[in-house]
């Protein structure tokens, strides 16, 4: 059994930047391809954007008087695995460098035939590797490290209906940050080599929902991680910044943008009454925040996914999150139609385990959001709200939160 604390940093060093120059670049420079690839432990791989969220991207705690407040690095908890795995899949993951025998590009499982018949790969080279699908197999065991992430599918879209205190924001705040500090980025090597040519990768990040009512929190948890950024020090009247922060012109306020010299932006974008909000952006990643108030929901659906190009391979996810109760007349039916279709928008499906009608979206009952199971405890979920009515299901606990 892989023990969770392995994946966390027990400390992060405050190494002197001029005493201490060499060291400080070296570990940064460790920890950065870490953010980027990812990091192995005992053949289990943790992506990337989780490996930065656990370990350098702080969020708020609250006691339970909701009185003081205190900033932390997030726990590792099961579920922040599960959603994590989920963006993965989202961005296209096919596999690992190293791995001769499995893959999970697309072209040798369900669109084999297609790509075939359009000779983007030959029936030799089908026989090569075994397909497995990616959710499948980003949650193996490998039993060894197999290299660098591969992303050779197109992106898919990602809607989810979750109860409150989940903390699915501040996840959403660590993936929408992670695509801008890095640029978008997925290999280490070829990151630092497109520096040094000044041929540089750059992402293009939007933060959304319908009103600023909705977008601000998500946008400040976004800045303030921003802000305690770890690895700064003070060296009298000199200031050094974290070596993870990047300069950047512009603003992180409503219907704005800020710009990084490498050209990734985050974009702040309402849609109130202007479902053509993302037009003239080419975004990798849309986040929208409480999806079940936005009454024009299919119609920005539909023109952001139309920023992208035609004929290119699809990078854009958009990253669709709803809160179980919260609802707003006919919009949280509009919201509520794409999580009962996710093929229709081109989301990434689960079973429908609640009522057996197919595929929906992602789903979180409350119960799973705590972490006070203990292995062999019998679960019995129910679900309703946000104009979801569902009946309930019984399971017994699996593992050791």
């Amino acid at each position: 059994m892989i023990n969770n604390k392995n994946f966390k940093l027990t400390d992060i060093p405050k190494f002197h930047p001029v005493l201490e120059h060499y060291e400080r670049l070296s570990f940064w420079k460790a920890e950065k391809r870490k953010c980027i690839e990812g990091y192995w432990q005992q053949g289990k791989w943790m992506p990337g954007p989780l490996y930065y969220y656990v370990n350098f991207h702080n969020i708020q705690f609250e006691d339970e008087t909701s009185v003081s407040q205190a900033f932390g690095l997030p726990f590792l908890r099961d579920i922040d695995w599960e959603l994590f795995l989920i963006y993965e899949e989202c961005r296209g993951f096919s596999g690992f460098a190293k791995d001769m025998q499995y893959t999970c590009d697309r072209k040798y499982g369900p669109e084999k035939e297609l790509a075939i018949k359009l000779k983007r790969i030959t029936k030799e080279e089908v026989k090569r590797l075994k397909y497995i699908p990616a959710r499948e197999y980003l949650h193996k065991n490998h039993g060894k490290n197999l290299g660098k992430p591969l992303y050779k599918n197109s992106a898919k879209h990602f809607i989810s209906i979750q109860s409150r205190g989940g903390g699915k924001s501040y996840a959403t705040s660590g993936i929408a940050e992670h695509n801008f500090l890095f640029d978008g980025a997925t290999d280490y090597d070829d990151y630092l080599a497109r520096k040094k040519s000044k041929n540089f990768l750059a992402s293009d990040t939007i933060i959304g929902a319908i009103d600023t009512k909705y977008s601000i929190p998500l946008m400040k948890k976004v800045t303030t991680a921003y802000e305690l950024l770890p690895g700064s020090f003070q060296l009298g009247d000199e200031f050094y910044p974290s070596p993870l922060s990047i300069s950047y012109t512009g603003s992180f306020m409503a219907n704005r943008e800020a710009t990084t010299r490498t050209g990734s932006v985050m974009r702040h974008r309402t849609f109130k009454d202007n479902p053509l909000a993302a037009n003239g952006t080419r975004p990798n990643l849309v986040a929208l925040d409480e999806v079940g108030f936005m009454y024009n929901i299919k119609e920005s659906w539909g023109a952001i996914e139309a920023t992208q190009a035609s004929k290119a391979k699809k990078n854009l996810v958009i990253w669709a999150l709803g809160t179980g109760g919260l609802v707003s007349g006919r919009a949280a039916l509009y919201a509520e139609s794409i999580f009962r279709n996710p093929d229709d928008y081109n989301c990434v499906t689960f079973e429908d385990h609640f009522e057996n009608r197919g595929t929906i979206g992602y789903f979180v009952p409350y119960s799973l959001t705590l972490n006070e199971f203990k292995k062999g405890d019998n679960l019995i979920f129910a679900a309703f709200g946000g104009g979801f009515n569902w009946g309930s299901i019984y399971l017994k606990w699996a593992y050791n939160s």
